[in-house]
């Protein structure tokens, strides 16, 4: 017997081992063989919770004294405390200088307020536009971060993944961009972007799109694979999401996208502006997911016209020349159920099974509901029920009650989904966070 074990061997246990992370702990400190390379993989994404209560420097001290840590490091992940931001300082700015690898980096905040940009040290602030503005950050992620200087997106010079959630600029710059006084010049070639997930205002939405369409775009989104939309203001215009998907239309395989419904008088009662985004130029896509929130504001008897007036109309435009493969809707419909029967026609799911039943590449279809209503089994028989041709084209149906009325999925975590389905799309290329860290402080 070889004295040692072949490479290929190590190589095939490893890969096995990489988001194992008990074992990937286990094997660097009690095999030898595997203990380099486990702690690369142990450490490659770590996540620093500031909310905790713990002592910040206990993680930049231990990139001091472990220098082959610092170097395996390629994401770093914060939840800051917004009421105690100076443990930034202390915590994030040691790694920042420590890890000289950095590719990913994920700000947020747990906290009942935000984070708001001026109230970051100077120091802070100039240590992420320098992050922004090197070669090596291909993932950039900020949620609940408010006042957000333009140029920190701007100066992006390598980013493949995008990711603003609940995020807001600052107004000047958002003035002097509206206003035509922003001059988007970029001085080398676009960074193609990959991932994009966009949770956001109108107002913050219509500034992005500057960046990413025209002649002098700062971003190349003709190779996006993955796009998510959230709108929070229901008086958005749909013109702007299909410049979007226009441009993304040879490239998108996944969108998710959800609008905010309000009870606008003659808009969303005939549903014209839902007919207006057109899914027709998306020739890749394979997964669609929509999620329909209805504002405080809208005050309708039937909670029925979300899907009659809303996902019907987006749903219809699938036919026989799209391939997608999987297609979910989150939204409300328990107002329409009573003792288990539709209280209101059918037309409109009937429209909808006709439609999709037509796509070839069709495999599953699935209602997400936000009221627990639906969960007697009478009514989840009852919406399935209302589908008869997908039945019969082979495409399963499932109806699930959400657990979360947030995201675009069951459980409401559509930053796994993202990433997940872009893996299951054989993509080489990890662009995201992982979601279990390895390590926290």
């Amino acid at each position: 017997m070889a004295p040692y074990m072949p490479h290929e061997l190590e190589e095939l246990i490893l890969q096995h081992l990489r988001n194992d992370n008990t074992a990937l702990r286990e094997t660097s400190l009690a095999c030898y063989r595997f203990a380099v390379v486990s702690q690369k993989l142990l450490f490659s994404s770590i996540r620093i919770d500031l909310t905790l209560g713990r002592s910040p420097e206990v993680f930049p001290n231990f990139l001091k004294a472990a220098p082959h840590i610092a170097n395996a490091v390629r994401g770093i992940d914060v939840v800051a405390d917004s009421y105690r931001l100076q443990t930034l300082d202390t915590s994030l700015i040691p790694c920042l200088s420590l890890v000289a690898n950095l590719q990913h980096l994920s700000i947020d905040t747990n906290s009942t307020r935000p984070i708001y940009w001026r109230y970051l040290s100077p120091v802070m602030r100039s240590s992420l536009c320098d992050i922004a503005r090197s070669n090596r950050l291909v993932t950039l992620r900020l949620r609940r971060v408010f006042e957000i200087p333009l140029s920190l997106i701007a100066e992006c010079s390598n980013l493949e993944a995008l990711s603003l959630c609940s995020i807001a600029f600052q107004q000047d710059d958002i003035q002097r961009i509206l206003n035509g006084g922003w001059s988007l010049c970029p001085s080398k070639a676009a960074p193609k972007l990959r991932t994009l997930q966009l949770s956001i205002s109108d107002e913050a939405f219509r500034v992005l799109l500057n960046f990413l369409i025209g002649s002098n775009a700062l971003f190349d989104i003709t190779t996006l694979t993955e796009l998510s939309i959230s709108i929070f203001n229901p008086r958005f215009d749909y013109a702007n999401v299909n410049i979007i998907l226009q441009a993304v239309g040879g490239s998108l395989e996944i969108f998710c996208f959800s609008p905010m419904i309000a009870d606008f008088p003659g808009i969303h009662s005939r549903g014209e502006r839902f007919s207006a985004l057109r899914l027709h130029p998306l020739p890749r896509l394979r997964i669609f997911r929509l999620r329909l929130v209805a504002d405080s504001a809208y005050k309708i008897k039937t909670t029925y016209s979300l899907f009659k007036n809303c996902a019907s109309k987006i749903l219809s435009q699938f036919g026989p020349d799209h391939r997608v493969e999987e297609i979910s809707v989150k939204t409300s419909i328990s107002l329409e159920l009573q003792g288990g029967a539709f209280v209101t026609a059918a037309a409109p799911w009937l429209v909808v099974d006709a439609s999709l039943s037509k796509v070839v590449t069709l495999r599953r279809m699935t209602l997400i509901i936000f009221q627990s209503d639906p969960k007697r089994p009478q009514a989840m028989s009852r919406i399935e029920n209302a589908f008869p041709k997908l039945s019969e084209a082979g495409i399963s149906l499932g109806v699930q009650a959400a657990k979360s009325q947030s995201g675009f999925l069951e459980n409401g975590n559509d930053t796994d989904f993202l990433m997940d389905a872009f893996r299951r799309h054989n993509t080489t290329r990890n662009l995201g966070f992982h979601t279990d860290y390895s390590s926290s402080t």
